[in-house]
């Protein structure tokens, strides 16, 4: 979990040791999204069932809210680094001018569906629902992130965990053209709170699963 910014308490005693990175990590370029309702009553998959393609066919059969569903194919996609929360920079209202941080701020994911027709297009609007904000702060709606060579990437909290990312105000936009020999282009964007990469982890399929290639685009 992401260190808070400590108020109302004490520092620690003292600076705890860095964690140095036991791998090169990137995640690359995100092409697919695997959706389903958010929080689950129990885990759906784990780091281990979530590499075999029987795991995934499983959930995306069921009728159920555990039920998982995948977007086509997408490009351009953009996740937008955190920016700070800060007041007071290079102004009279603080001490010297230097500004007051106090958090970290929401972060953008973008992309864009290139040549989809209107009914694949319209049938990820039904997910614009779940992606808002409830009563406590919540959303109903996470989704798992797979790049172009087919790693699968989520949220692992527990040892052997593998949740996907909760997700805020997920759209897709009316569809663009820019005319001769150009390809109609529905935008997307959604938003995920600055902790969203707190318990990042990658999970590799194992051969021959491919979870870009196994499902239609």
């Amino acid at each position: 979990m992401r260190a808070k910014f400590p108020y109302n308490q004490p520092l620690p005693a003292a600076l705890s040791a860095i964690t140095q990175s036991a791998i090169p990590f990137r995640m690359d370029q995100i092409a697919r999204f695997f959706f389903q309702q958010y929080p689950q009553g129990a885990v759906s998959l784990t780091t281990t069932t979530a590499k075999t393609k029987t795991a995934w066919d499983t959930l995306i059969a069921a009728s159920d809210a555990t039920k998982i569903v995948y977007s086509p194919v997408f490009s351009n996609p953009k996740i937008t680094p955190s920016t700070p929360l800060e007041i007071g920079a290079n102004t009279n209202a603080t001490f010297a001018g230097l500004p007051e941080l106090y958090d970290e701020g929401v972060i953008k994911v973008t992309g864009s569906f290139r040549s989809k027709d209107a009914p694949s297009m319209l049938s990820m609007q039904q997910l614009t629902q779940y992606s808002l904000q409830n009563t406590v702060g919540g959303s109903g709606l996470g989704l798992w992130m797979v790049n172009k060579d087919g790693y699968i990437f989520g949220d692992n909290d527990a040892s052997t965990d593998f949740l996907p990312f909760m997700v805020y105000n997920f759209r897709t936009s009316a569809r663009g053209s820019d005319g001769l020999n150009a390809p109609d282009i529905c935008d997307f964007s959604f938003d995920m709170l600055p902790t969203w990469d707190a318990n990042l982890v990658c999970v590799i399929p194992t051969a021959p699963f491919d979870p870009i290639a196994n499902y239609a685009s």
